[in-house]
């Protein structure tokens, strides 16, 4: 695999070399938001509930926390890619904001959504906090 990987990186057609160096970077780019994202997510959790296995009485918690997460996610995303593409800071950082970072919130979300679907007994708290980030971000 890696001799192929060499292969095709050296390759005498331009268009076959540039589509490799761009599938190598969309893969390191979705194992380093993989590790990031845990990290996070492990830290915040363990920071804000004392440790990363949830009771049942603490459900609820890790529901607003996890939203939390995705709405921070959410919010640097669109910041980052702002700053890069319409203040003209750091152009060159663009496509790695729009491809890491949006990598990191696509996890976020998928562990937002995962914990709506192990929890939907609570769903009346989540849509309250749902719909008040809804209001945060639009305003």
């Amino acid at each position: 695999l890696n001799f192929t990987m060499l292969w095709l990186v050296n390759y005498p057609d331009g268009n076959i070399r540039k589509y490799m160096w761009s599938m190598i970077s969309s893969t390191i780019s979705i194992y380093l938001a993989v590790l990031i994202n845990n990290a996070a997510r492990d830290s915040f959790l363990v920071a804000c509930l004392g440790d990363k296995e949830v009771t049942p009485d603490q459900r609820v918690k890790e529901l607003v926390l996890r939203l939390f997460c995705f709405t921070v996610a959410f919010s640097f995303t669109n910041f980052l890619c702002y700053m890069c593409m319409y203040l003209k800071l750091r152009p060159k950082w663009l496509y790695a904001s729009k491809v890491l970072v949006g990598h990191i919130l696509a996890f976020a979300g998928i562990d937002l959504f995962e914990s709506f679907e192990l929890y939907n007994k609570h769903m009346s708290v989540l849509w309250g906090a749902a719909a008040g980030t809804l209001v945060m971000l639009v305003v």
